[in-house]
């Protein structure tokens, strides 16, 4: 069965709060997402701040949508309920330590690729990591169109025999989730659609029940 994992996108820390208890009665995990204003135009709250202070039986996934995450690192790996932090290919500078530190702080690792980005970038490092994303919208912010060009990289992943979980970031809703999900992926990270519906918890189950 696929996994739905609702993300939040938190200019604020009381976006962050309120994010979190919105989903927090219907799902163990929360993807979040972190952004510089480098890597992607937009910019968010640093988290790892603001995160040290929330008290949650919640997991978290930490998606660093930043320049150079292996200079920030330091201020993540004592933060309380991370499970997952998901980096990007595209964050060349460092990543093969960046990926070698994460590991020896007993965090999971997914390794995320923007729409344009080939997946020539990713074989080298694919047998290291225990989740591969794709980026199913431009990254940065919420609410973008949906690309369906890019899931061949689910299919060509799934053929190839990688025995990891394939998650898709972006534009998920019901009918984008359905193309996915026939494309390979397993793992829905889905932000819109359920952080503005009337009703958050049926917006996940309708997902989870395609």
């Amino acid at each position: 069965m696929h996994e739905v994992i609702p993300a939040i996108l938190p200019k604020t820390e009381l976006e962050l709060i309120d994010g979190i208890k919105k989903v927090e009665p219907h799902t163990d995990r929360v993807h979040i997402d972190i952004c510089d204003g480098k890597f992607v135009p937009n910019t968010t709250i640093s988290g790892y701040k603001e995160l040290d202070k929330i008290r949650s039986g919640l997991k978290f996934d930490i998606h660093l949508m930043i320049e150079d995450p292996y200079d920030q690192m330091y201020n993540w790996y004592n933060v309380g309920g991370i499970s997952r932090f998901i980096v990007h290919v595209e964050a060349r500078n460092g990543l093969k330590d960046l990926l070698e530190q994460i590991k020896l702080n007993d965090k999971e690792i997914c390794l995320a690729i923007n729409p344009e980005t080939l997946l020539d970038e990713v074989w080298e490092h694919i047998e290291n990591i225990d989740m591969f994303q794709i980026m199913t919208v431009q990254p940065g912010f919420q609410g973008g169109k949906f690309r369906p060009d890019v899931l061949y990289k689910a299919t060509t992943v799934r053929e190839r025999a990688f025995d990891i979980p394939i998650a898709v970031d972006g534009g998920i809703n019901p009918q984008t989730a359905k193309e996915a999900l026939t494309a390979g992926a397993e793992v829905l990270v889905c932000g819109s659609y359920i952080m503005t519906a009337p009703d958050p918890g049926k917006a996940i189950d309708e997902l989870r029940m395609l």
